[in-house]
């Protein structure tokens, strides 16, 4: 009697469904709002992944380097699939089956490039019924939180939305391979095809997005930095911010020395250059097509300078007439000044660059202007940039080096100060809102008794 009851109670106790395990549950929750991105281009693949954070708008976010090739051939649109449920109401991992169904895939556009931040948002044209946006984290995880990875990286091994699980390594500034941003560096594996996937707190919300990894044994990735939700954050409101048509550099450059500055171009636009020194020193002004800091270059010239394709080239000029030409992709383009003459001295300039920025079907494709400058100690830069006054709030982001501290100052067309702040190696934002059109002039200062090398954004 005790032997059949007790095999009665063991037959019960099978019945009973086991609970998920907590990262299962996430997994499940979190899943229908990630989506694989799919490319075919000479016979290649590529594929990434993304997650979406806007359902009203419609608007997923990824990282630049899975869609910058599209942008830089001028293609905007792209299409993304999101996870479909089989008959046992699974999510389909198998990547045989996207790559059979395309009329899974959704169509949208890139709206927003960022290559220093390795930030992209493409804007969908619809979403599957039930998805909803995987919210922003508010606090930065504390190292040893455990994270939760959503991508795609098994694409080519037959798998899609793939999952995985490390710990937060530690929040930090990032900054290598022209990439800058604020990261959140952990120990979950992740490889080519994750770029863009989610990385997830335990409480579902988005604390970041895959980026770049470093290379383990095996040629896995032990270390991934991932960019944080705040760059998220700020690129969503980036969308909003008022797109300029030209911009003003007032600068000084020694000998020897460069200053170099990346703009967005829109493929068959054209871009136009004036360069006017002040005769201490010969400069030299140079275009390419550089596509953002970072990109690979080649060696040009007997001075075995590096360029990417020349687009323009005037040297030994001290007072230059105004140069162009007509952009042949969509993205960045660089402009350098140089001062590498046979006499020494510090010249000090005014570049100005016009009808830069990118339209994109009236939807702008806000890529932000990137300044990357050594400024002498003691010394200060000066910058207009043209903003409106219905055009939104505008933004300007600074962070040095470390070694002096900088004092960052806005301007409005009256010579007023509408903002101002300093910074030493943290990267510090300066927000307000425009109260009339015009040129705004921002001025960067360096207080300390040695050069800084600084970053200077505009979104």
């Amino acid at each position: 009697m005790i032997a059949r009851r007790a095999l009665a109670l063991a037959a019960l106790a099978a019945a009973v469904a086991v609970p998920a395990r907590g990262d299962v549950v996430l997994y499940r929750k979190a899943v229908p709002s990630t989506v694989l991105f799919h490319f075919e281009s000479d016979g290649s693949t590529s594929v990434g992944s993304g997650v979406l954070v806007d359902a009203e708008k419609k608007l997923v976010v990824t990282a630049a380097h899975v869609v910058d090739d599209v942008v830089r051939e001028g293609r905007f649109d792209v299409k993304v699939a999101f996870p479909v449920k089989g008959k046992d109401g699974r999510v389909v991992t198998d990547a045989v089956f996207y790559a059979k169904h395309p009329e899974v895939r959704v169509p949208g556009k890139v709206v927003y490039l960022n290559r220093g931040k390795d930030l992209a948002l493409v804007r969908l044209d619809r979403l599957p019924a039930g998805v909803v946006a995987v919210p922003l984290a508010a606090e930065n995880p504390d190292p040893g939180e455990p994270v939760h990875v959503i991508g795609n990286s098994n694409y080519f091994e037959g798998g899609t939305f793939g999952y995985s699980e490390g710990k937060v390594r530690n929040v930090h500034h990032h900054d290598k391979d022209g990439r800058v941003f604020y990261s959140v560096t952990h120990h979950a594996p992740s490889n080519k095809g994750d770029s863009g996937g989610a990385v997830l707190a335990s409480d579902g919300k988005l604390l970041a997005i895959i980026s770049q990894g470093t290379i383990g044994e095996g040629k896995r990735q032990v270390v991934d930095n991932s960019v944080h939700f705040a760059e998220i954050k700020r690129a969503l409101e980036g969308l909003q911010q008022p797109g300029g048509r030209r911009f003003v550099v007032q600068g000084a450059v020694d000998t020897p020395g460069w200053d170099e500055f990346y703009f967005p171009v829109t493929k068959g636009a054209p871009v136009t250059l004036d360069l006017k020194g002040d005769g201490t020193t010969d400069l030299d002004l140079y275009a390419d097509d550089v596509d953002g800091p970072g990109q690979d270059t080649r060696k040009f010239g007997k001075k075995n300078k590096t360029f990417g394709k020349l687009l323009v080239e005037e040297t030994g000029d001290t007072d230059q007439e105004r140069k162009g030409f007509t952009a042949g992709w969509s993205g960045y383009a660089r402009a350098q000044v140089q001062n590498l003459g046979g006499k020494k001295g510090t010249n000090t300039y005014t570049l100005a660059v016009d009808r830069f920025g990118l339209r994109n079907e009236g939807d702008r494709l806000a890529v932000p202007l990137t300044l990357l400058r050594r400024i002498a100690a003691k010394g200060a830069d000066s910058y207009q940039f043209q903003y409106t006054k219905d055009g939104g709030k505008a933004r300007v982001s600074v962070r040095g080096d470390g070694d002096t501290e900088l004092a960052l100052t806005v301007e409005g067309p009256d010579g007023r100060v509408v903002a101002r702040t300093t910074c030493k190696e943290e990267r510090v934002d300066l927000v307000w809102s425009p109260a009339a059109d015009g040129l705004y002039r921002v001025t960067v200062r360096n207080g300390g008794t040695v050069w800084n090398r600084y970053c200077l954004t505009t979104d």
